[in-house]
Protein backbone atom coordinates (compact mmCIF):
# COMPACT_ATOMS: atom_id res chain seq x y z
CA UNK A 1 0.00 0.00 0.00
CA UNK A 2 1.38 3.60 -0.65
CA UNK A 3 1.34 6.23 -3.24
CA UNK A 4 1.92 6.12 -7.30
CA UNK A 5 6.08 6.50 -6.28
CA UNK A 6 5.43 2.53 -5.40
CA UNK A 7 4.90 1.91 -9.60
CA UNK A 8 8.98 2.79 -9.53
CA UNK A 9 9.91 2.62 -13.71
CA UNK A 10 7.78 -0.41 -14.40
CA UNK A 11 4.87 -0.14 -16.98
CA UNK A 12 1.45 -1.92 -16.41
CA UNK A 13 -1.39 -2.61 -18.49
CA UNK A 14 -3.85 -1.83 -15.17
CA UNK A 15 -3.94 -0.10 -12.52
CA UNK A 16 -6.00 0.26 -9.45
CA UNK A 17 -6.42 3.30 -7.31
CA UNK A 18 -8.48 3.25 -4.41
CA UNK A 19 -8.48 6.17 -2.53
CA UNK A 20 -9.29 9.51 -2.07
CA UNK A 21 -9.72 12.51 -4.56
CA UNK A 22 -6.64 14.20 -3.65
CA UNK A 23 -4.41 12.18 -4.04
CA UNK A 24 -6.11 10.80 -7.34
CA UNK A 25 -5.55 13.76 -8.63
CA UNK A 26 -2.16 14.53 -7.69
CA UNK A 27 -0.86 11.01 -9.03
CA UNK A 28 -2.71 11.20 -12.34
CA UNK A 29 -0.07 11.85 -13.85
CA UNK A 30 2.04 8.74 -12.58
CA UNK A 31 -0.44 6.78 -13.44
CA UNK A 32 -0.23 7.77 -16.88
CA UNK A 33 2.98 7.48 -17.24
CA UNK A 34 3.24 3.77 -15.83
CA UNK A 35 0.42 2.53 -17.86
CA UNK A 36 1.43 0.67 -21.22
CA UNK A 37 -0.60 2.26 -24.20
CA UNK A 38 -4.24 0.94 -24.46
CA UNK A 39 -3.82 0.34 -20.70
CA UNK A 40 -6.66 1.28 -18.35
CA UNK A 41 -6.71 2.66 -14.90
CA UNK A 42 -9.94 1.99 -12.39
CA UNK A 43 -10.34 4.69 -9.62
CA UNK A 44 -12.05 4.40 -6.93
CA UNK A 45 -12.69 5.61 -3.27
CA UNK A 46 -14.96 8.77 -4.15
CA UNK A 47 -17.84 10.50 -4.65
CA UNK A 48 -20.03 10.78 -6.94
CA UNK A 49 -19.73 14.61 -6.58
CA UNK A 50 -15.78 14.37 -7.80
CA UNK A 51 -16.74 12.95 -11.23
CA UNK A 52 -15.99 16.22 -13.07
CA UNK A 53 -12.69 16.97 -11.12
CA UNK A 54 -11.45 12.99 -11.61
CA UNK A 55 -12.54 13.20 -15.46
CA UNK A 56 -11.04 16.83 -16.42
CA UNK A 57 -7.21 15.51 -14.33
CA UNK A 58 -7.39 12.47 -16.42
CA UNK A 59 -8.53 13.79 -19.74
CA UNK A 60 -5.87 16.92 -19.15
CA UNK A 61 -3.28 13.72 -18.76
CA UNK A 62 -4.73 11.95 -22.06
CA UNK A 63 -6.98 9.22 -20.67
CA UNK A 64 -10.16 8.52 -22.20
CA UNK A 65 -13.76 8.27 -19.93
CA UNK A 66 -14.76 4.40 -20.27
CA UNK A 67 -17.70 3.86 -17.55
CA UNK A 68 -18.36 5.27 -14.37
CA UNK A 69 -20.46 2.64 -11.86
CA UNK A 70 -22.08 4.17 -8.91
CA UNK A 71 -23.62 2.87 -5.59
CA UNK A 72 -24.60 4.80 -2.45
CA UNK A 73 -22.79 7.80 -3.63
CA UNK A 74 -19.37 6.38 -3.99
CA UNK A 75 -18.20 6.05 -7.61
CA UNK A 76 -15.51 3.60 -9.44
CA UNK A 77 -14.03 5.13 -12.99
CA UNK A 78 -12.64 3.29 -15.75
CA UNK A 79 -10.05 5.19 -18.07
CA UNK A 80 -8.28 4.21 -20.95
CA UNK A 81 -4.77 5.24 -22.17
CA UNK A 82 -5.41 6.86 -25.55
Amino acid sequence: MGDADLLGNHSFDIILANINKNILLKDMSKYVENLRPNGYVLVSGIFEHDFDDIIAEATGNGLKFVQKLSKNNWISILLNKI
